[in-house]
Parts: structure tokens; sequence; C-alpha cells
């Protein structure tokens, strides 16, 4: 179902999908609470090689990726923010990462310099040089809209790809399998870690 779904996105047939067919299908009936800096974001994240790939989709991405993301609840969920809005790739959260977050979410009005260092100083509790996701989690508690333009790119992937009926099986599914092992974005961090880490090791 998965490969049928890239297939009908790859109008060109030549085994990718980027940007623009990824919108094309994607962007339809989304609303205007998805801005083109969360189409972005979301297209970045899935394409965990851009390096290598040029800004294309190959099937792997798009499967792991649209899976992460169609099946994530609650601290899951969190985390895939968190891992969204953390560009610099360090676990940690600066200050324009949240200013960028803010901008996501509120608007250009609310994503001042001043308002993303407030922001960043209620979260930063440990004076570390940012925030990290156990901090995050604690300040989405307070705030949920921090993750809300995300649940509203979940929902809407999940309807125009394949359907939610059957996102809501592959979801008890993921439940069911990680409930006593890590969740399947901390596992796959860590492979991409590990893979990054070969590269440097071959090239050195």
């Amino acid at each position: 179902k998965m490969f049928d779904a890239f297939a009908k996105i790859d109008k060109q047939g030549n085994g990718t999908v980027d940007k623009a067919e990824f919108f094309e299908f994607y962007g339809k009936g989304a609303g205007p609470t998805i801005s083109s800096e969360m189409y972005d974001g979301l297209f970045l994240v899935l394409d965990d090689d851009q390096t290598q790939t040029g800004g294309l989709l190959a099937f792997r991405e798009f499967f792991i990726g649209c899976y992460n993301l169609c099946t994530c609840k609650d601290d899951a969920l969190v985390a895939l923010c968190f891992n969204y809005f953390d560009t610099s790739d360090d676990e940690l959260l600066g200050i324009k990462e949240i200013q960028k977050m803010l901008r996501m979410i509120y608007g250009e009005r609310y994503a001042t310099k001043a308002e993303a260092e407030k922001t960043y100083r209620s979260m930063n509790k440990d004076d570390e040089k940012g925030v990290s996701l156990k901090e995050f989690k604690q300040g989405e508690y307070k705030n949920p809209n921090l993750t809300k333009p995300m649940k509203v790119m979940q929902a809407h992937l999940r309807k125009v790809l394949i359907g939610e009926p059957y996102w809501a099986k592959q979801t008890a599914t993921r439940q069911q399998a990680m409930a006593l092992q890590e969740d399947l974005i901390v596992v796959y961090k860590r492979l991409r870690g590990e893979v990054a880490d070969d590269k440097r090791l071959e090239r050195d």
C-alpha cells in the first residue's frame, strides 16, 4: 500500500519524489494552519540523507518517515516535533530554533527575538546551552500549542495517505510492538547516527 501511494506521487516515474511532487500530493486540503515553512520542514524530516539525494525522497525515506509520523502517539509525537525543530541535530533547541518554532506556530508577529528568548528561558531550566527533549516535553505539557501544528500535519497525512483506518491499525500495532522496547523514533535516530559514524570512518 505504501509503495502504491509512493508510485502515485512519483509523477515522473523515476523512483524518487521531489518537493514539488510531494507537496502537490500532500498540500491539497491541508488548510492555512500548515505554513509553507512547515511543509519545508516536513520534507527535510523525511529526507534523512539530504546531502546524497539532493532534495529527493527515495522510497525507503518516504516509507520510514511517513510511518514514523503517521503512527506517533503522545510522547513519541512530542519527540518527533522536537527533532523537527532541532535543525542543528545536536539534541538541543537554541534561541534561533525556538524563534523558528514560534514563527511556524504563531506567525511572524509573535516570533520576535525577545519572545524567542523569553520562551527559551521558560523552558531551559538547567542553564545548559539549549533546551533538551526533557525540558521541551515539560514545556509542551504546559503549552500544548507547541505540538499542535505537528498534530495537524499528522492528521492530514493520515487522511490523504491510504486513510485513517489503516493508520489507526498501524498505530496500535506499533504501540504493542514497542511496549517493552525503545520507541521507533529513538531506534531510527540511533541507527542514523551509527550510519553517519561509519561514513566518517570510511572518509578518514
